[in-house]
């Protein structure tokens, strides 16, 4: 009899539960992620939550390699509008110079009063807005190591991922998400790298066009305080390797003291950054600074040395020196291993 009635007071709470819960089946209080019962009342364990991509070993390098791809996109963004910014103003403030400058030599080739005030103003206006092309061109230059940064970055991830997919094991979602991210981070190289490359060949015209405005305002100084236009002196040439003559006098030659020494070991292009350093510092100690670079060797190496003089020649011409304050010229130095390039300032 008293099983009979636990067994009806067991049914009533069932009922109890079920309507509570609006089920048309009794439900068992408790952690259903254990376990369940079936229809046949008997207790089983639940069926295990299946794998999703992100629990595979693929999935959680995907999912890294995501996040590392989304935080370089961010940085390049912030970079690229930077340098739209800058190049705005690079144009807006030469634009002003040259307005100013151009205004104030069509008044000195009428003729004007020697220290005219007006001009003077004029000409105070356009070394401002020189000065700003200068500041902006050191921010350019700043921001072209960013952009670097950022085409480096992009090159290790996408190189990652390449290791990554050539590892057996990913099943085929995981392979396909990843081939998916490898073209975004290879679409992502080649805008970074472009950005750069852009950014540097306008560093470079930005230099040459802020050394000859430095020259020309110089002229136009003078012309003001003469109340006439000065006219500009002849660009000269590059002196290209000299005579024979030539040599004997050469920087190397008189034991003068080298700015810098590039040396060369199989094409070797570690001397870049020593170099750049070196140039500015002596541009910015003096405007018109000649530079004689010279093509130091033993004489089995001296072909290999005046193609480095070259090269190096040019990569201080697009720094914003005129090409006719570069001199080539060549030392034969039997003591010499190799092909070197010394570069001399005056």
């Amino acid at each position: 009899m008293k099983k009979f009635a636990t067994k009806i007071l067991l049914a009533s709470a069932l009922l109890a539960v079920s309507a509570c819960t609006g089920s048309d089946f009794p439900v068992l209080i408790g952690n259903d992620s254990q376990e369940n019962i079936r229809d046949n009342g008997n207790i089983v364990p639940a069926a295990a939550p299946q794998n999703t991509a992100k629990d595979t070993f693929a999935g959680r390098k995907i999912e890294s390699f995501r996040r590392e791809l989304e935080q370089i996109k961010a940085s390049f963004l912030s970079n690229r509008e930077e340098y739209t910014k800058i190049s705005q103003n690079l144009k807006e403030n030469f634009t002003r110079y040259n307005t100013a400058a151009a205004e104030i030599e069509n008044k000195l080739r009428a003729g004007t009063t020697p220290g005219n005030p007006e001009l003077s103003v004029r000409l105070n206006q356009a070394q401002n807005n020189i000065q700003t092309v200068s500041t902006e061109t050191d921010a350019l230059n700043a921001l072209i190591t960013k952009l670097d940064d950022n085409a480096s970055a992009a090159a290790r991830l996408h190189d990652s991922i390449g290791t990554t997919l050539s590892l057996s094991g990913a099943n085929e979602e995981d392979r396909d998400r990843m081939e998916n991210l490898q073209k975004e981070s290879k679409d992502l190289l080649t805008k970074t790298q472009t950005a750069a490359g852009n950014a540097a060949a306008d560093s470079a015209r930005w230099q040459q066009t802020l050394n000859t405005a430095e020259n020309k305002i110089g002229r136009l100084d003078s012309g003001i305080r003469a109340g006439k236009f000065q006219k500009p002196k002849p660009v000269k040439k590059p002196t290209l390797f000299g005579t024979a003559s030539d040599k004997e006098t050469t920087p190397a030659a008189s034991g003068e003291a080298p700015l810098f020494i590039a040396k060369f070991k199989n094409d070797d292009n570690s001397y870049k950054e020593g170099l750049g350093t070196a140039v500015k510092a002596a541009i910015n100690s003096k405007n018109n600074a000649v530079f004689d670079v010279t093509a130091v060797s033993d004489s089995l190496s001296s072909a290999e040395a005046r193609l480095y003089a070259k090269r190096i020649a040019e990569e201080i011409k697009a720094m914003g020196v005129s090409s006719g304050n570069i001199n080539l010229s060549e030392e034969i130095r039997p003591q010499t291993e190799g092909a070197e390039v010394w570069i001399f300032v005056r």
